[in-house]
């Protein structure tokens, strides 16, 4: 699907009108694909002192090779309330009488202030494009540097300045950028006096102050060698008697130091050693432990074990079943099979669960062998025991910290038996009609 709307022109550079209080920041000509027609958007921006609250314009307009059409005589822009430097119109579609228009002069007519002051274009000239051309301060040369320096002194944001400031087609321009009419006194963009920023500006007093600063920095530069080799010369007679003190001091400490520490090393070796033996022979018991269990092999079940910071992971499996075969909560049963446990007898339903509860008992009391047997053969305190239980498939369906159960593969069984089966199937049956 096509846009509803194509821009046909954007221009997006400055316009102005000397001595008016309104820039033209860009404007759009955007065509409406549903019924052909075209429209104009502009950007303005109030550079006047007072807000304005309206505003009309007019519009010449041409084709695509500048033959004049039908124009807008005047366009208001009403109840705008707009401060001072601040942009607007860019929401507002001023619609042009032929859709043939890629051509536009935008004229400013006429700007109300909130005060019922106005400014009006008697002579209906159009906007023009700003063209000006702005000298960077690199131009100024080797005063580039102390033109920097005075301007940090009157703006507080003067590193928005990249040029020098001029006065243009009736405007000024700023160092920053920012263009304002004439008469203006701080630029609305950096807060800089433009009186004190046009001053600063003269190659005779930066020359002066060059050659000031040049000097200070020569007295300062003087002044911090002086300060240097008056402390160096300090520093050195300072060491010198130091150098006496410390080897008289020296000898009297280093005959206390060599039998302090003497002895306070000898004894944290002998605590360390005795640490590092009791830690080696607590593994030793333990891996011999770990060692007989895990030889464990029977019908019903193989036990391997794993030893990582200090927790021995036991895993049973071979125990004869394979958990994928296995719904894990009858509400994963299909509804064919709820009903056919609903019409027959639902005793195999109850072997089901006496088998599970049989067979969850029967690692209970060999997760608890094991750990008897851990504890018999010597296992040091320091390790824990975790005890997973796997089936022929390879999944978890029992997981024991130490004495506790924490995982049951199907956890709702137990809970199953506090309920009449029937109950429950004829109350699962009714959920699944819903």
């Amino acid at each position: 699907m096509s846009e509803k709307y194509t821009i046909v022109q954007h221009e997006k550079r400055l316009f102005w009108l000397q001595n008016c209080p309104v820039l033209l920041h860009s404007y759009a000509l955007t065509k409406n694909n549903t019924n052909n027609s075209i429209f104009l958007q502009c950007k303005f921006e109030n550079i006047a002192d007072n807000p304005i609250k309206a505003m009309n314009i007019a519009v010449k307009c041409s084709d695509v090779s500048h033959q004049e059409l039908a124009n807008v005589d005047n366009f208001p822009y009403l109840d705008i309330n707009v401060q001072p430097y601040t942009l607007f119109g860019d929401k507002t579609p001023v619609a042009l009488p032929n859709n043939t228009t890629r051509n536009v002069r935008i004229i400013p007519l006429k700007v109300i202030f909130s005060d019922d002051t106005t400014w009006e274009n008697t002579s209906e000239r159009a906007y023009e494009l700003a063209e000006y051309e702005q000298q960077p301060i690199s131009s100024l040369g080797e005063l580039a540097d102390q033109y920097k320096r005075d301007l940090h002194k009157i703006c507080t944001d003067s590193e928005k300045h990249n040029y020098l400031p001029a006065n243009v087609n009736g405007f000024t321009v700023c160092g920053c950028g920012k263009v304002v009419l004439p008469d203006t006194q701080y630029c609305a963009s950096c807060g800089v006096d433009f009186s004190k920023l046009f001053a600063i500006n003269n190659s005779e007093i930066l020359h002066t102050e060059q050659q000031q600063y040049d000097e200070e920095q020569q007295k300062i530069a003087l002044q911090e060698q002086q300060d240097k080799l008056q402390k160096e010369t300090q520093q050195l007679q300072y060491r010198k008697k130091l150098r006496k003190i410390i080897s008289i001091i020296s000898c009297i400490v280093l005959v206390i130091i060599i039998g302090t520490v003497a002895g306070t090393t000898y004894s944290r070796y002998r605590q360390e050693q005795e640490a590092i033996r009791q830690e080696q022979e607590a593994l030793e018991k333990t891996q011999a432990a770990v060692e007989q269990i895990t030889n464990v092999e029977s019908d019903d079940a193989q036990i391997s074990s794993d030893i990582e910071d200090k927790v021995i992971t036991f895993t049973i499996s071979g125990a004869g079943i394979n958990a994928k075969d296995m719904p894990k909560t009858l509400s994963d049963l299909s509804e064919q099979d709820l009903q056919y446990l609903w019409n027959n007898d639902t005793s195999h339903l109850d072997y089901a669960i006496d088998s599970w509860l049989g067979l969850k008992d029967s690692y209970i009391n060999l997760q608890g062998s094991i750990m008897d047997k851990y504890v018999e053969l010597g296992g040091s305190d320091a390790y824990s025991i975790h005890t997973v239980c796997n089936s022929d498939d390879n999944i978890k369906i029992f997981e024991f910290d130490g004495n506790s159960l924490i995982y049951d593969y199907w956890e709702e069984m137990e809970r199953y038996r506090d309920f009449s089966s029937i109950e429950l199937l004829a109350a699962l049956i009714t959920s699944r009609g819903k």
